[in-house]
C-alpha cells in the first residue's frame, strides 16, 4: 500500500445525522485513489446501523480497487467493537488498539 491513508476520528454520537459528514471526509480521500482509511473508535457511544453499513461499504470499495486497498478500526470503543462484532464485520474488518499500529500494517502492505 501507498502512503495515501486517511485516519478519520468518529463522532462520539456516530449515526444516520453524521452520515453525511462522514461520505463528506471520506469522499475526496477515496476519488483521488486512498488506498487505506482508518477509522478510530475512541469517542463512539453510539453508533446506528448506517454507519457500520457505511464502514463496510468502504471497506469493499477499497478491496475491490486496482490497488487493493482497506479500511480498519482502531481504538474502538466498548460500543463500537460489540457493535462490529453484534454484525459480524470483525471478520472482514481489521481492529487495531492504535493508529500507529493501523499505520504500520497498511504500510507494510506496500
Amino acid at each position: 500500500m501507498t502512503d495515501c491513508i486517511l485516519i478519520v476520528d468518529l463522532d462520539r454520537l456516530s449515526d444516520s445525522e453524521f452520515l453525511p459528514t462522514l461520505k463528506a471526509r471520506v469522499g475526496a480521500i477515496l476519488d483521488q485513489g486512498a488506498t487505506g482509511i482508518i477509522f478510530n473508535g475512541r469517542q463512539v457511544e453510539m453508533v446506528d446501523s448506517t454507519i457500520i453499513g457505511y464502514l463496510f461499504w468502504v471497506q469493499q470499495d477499497l478491496k475491490k480497487r486496482e490497488a487493493g486497498g482497506e479500511a480498519v478500526v482502531t481504538a474502538p470503543s466498548r460500543f463500537l467493537r460489540h457493535a462490529i462484532t453484534m454484525v459480524g464485520m470483525e471478520t472482514t474488518m481489521r481492529i487495531f488498539d492504535s493508529d500507529e499500529e493501523a499505520l504500520a500494517y497498511l504500510r507494510a502492505g506496500d
